[in-house]
């Protein structure tokens, strides 16, 4: 991973954190975590900015590869993310191997405030290949207390919340609220949001939380597309339930010599 402004004034911290055996991925993210950090506390008070003071402005990305390059270009380290689509497209599924790769880079929480604790999630989380990762961790409370509370334990580097929608219809929260209340108030936090949508496909509810994401994830057919900040991509959840249901799609995303995935998915 390479960070996206110079780190030299750290070297001495990363290669001490190497001889002591830890990950070089993480070393580097909390080494630029840090650098951002201090970068915009600096101007976090000016609400006005020159031109040299807004292009003075350093943040990091976390920069993808093993295919997930394909999915997304270079997000932020702390993303925004929407995922939505009709149940049982794979929805979930991706969500928890999008989970996995992220731990590449920081400790994850997944908030399974939907289903909790089942065989499903179980056999979800075995095949995400989080089941032995130590940077992982679920739960399932349904509070917007119990959520803030792990914001603030300041564990997590990215958070899953599955489904949003049940946040919403207990508590009656709105996109600004939950802006205010979690996005700005933990910004070194990546939220990634799934979303319940209806009969037709169309996302169920306020529009406007499709407004404080950086990008929108749609699933369909085990077919994962992004758009947004991030420029657009795709990952496939099931290979081989997508190359049946849609054929052409599939030819034009995926090379004919490339291995098949596992023909078992639980969604």
């Amino acid at each position: 991973m390479i960070p996206t402004f110079p780190i030299q004034a750290h070297t001495d911290e990363i290669q001490n954190a190497i001889n002591q055996g830890k990950d070089q991925n993480l070393i580097l993210v909390n080494t630029t975590r840090k650098m951002a950090k201090n970068s915009v506390k600096n101007l976090k008070n000016k609400r006005t900015l020159t031109s040299a003071e807004l292009m003075s402005l350093e943040f990091d990305t976390l920069h993808f590869d093993d295919g997930w390059e394909n999915f997304l270009q270079n997000p932020a380290i702390n993303m925004k993310i929407g995922i939505s689509g009709n149940p049982k497209n794979g929805k979930t599924a991706g969500a928890c191997q999008l989970a996995a790769y992220l731990t590449n880079f920081g400790k994850v929480l997944y908030n399974f405030a939907d289903q909790g604790y089942n065989k499903n999630t179980l056999d979800l989380w075995a095949l995400a290949g989080l089941d032995k990762n130590k940077n992982a961790e679920a739960s399932d409370f349904q509070t917007l207390e119990a959520l803030d509370a792990e914001c603030a334990s300041g564990k997590f580097q990215f958070i899953f919340i599955d489904l949003i929608n049940g946040y919403i219809d207990r508590t009656k929260i709105k996109p600004h609220e939950f802006e205010d209340r979690f996005l700005k108030k933990y910004p070194n936090i990546s939220f990634i949001l799934i979303f319940e949508v209806t009969k037709q496909g169309s996302f169920k509810g306020d529009q406007k939380w499709m407004h404080i994401v950086d990008a929108i994830i749609e699933v369909k057919d085990y077919l994962m597309q992004s758009r947004g900040r991030y420029g657009s991509g795709y990952h496939i959840v099931w290979e081989e339930q997508f190359k049946k249901i849609n054929p052409k799609k599939y030819a034009e995303l995926v090379p004919a010599e490339q291995t098949k995935s596992p023909s078992v998915l639980y969604l």
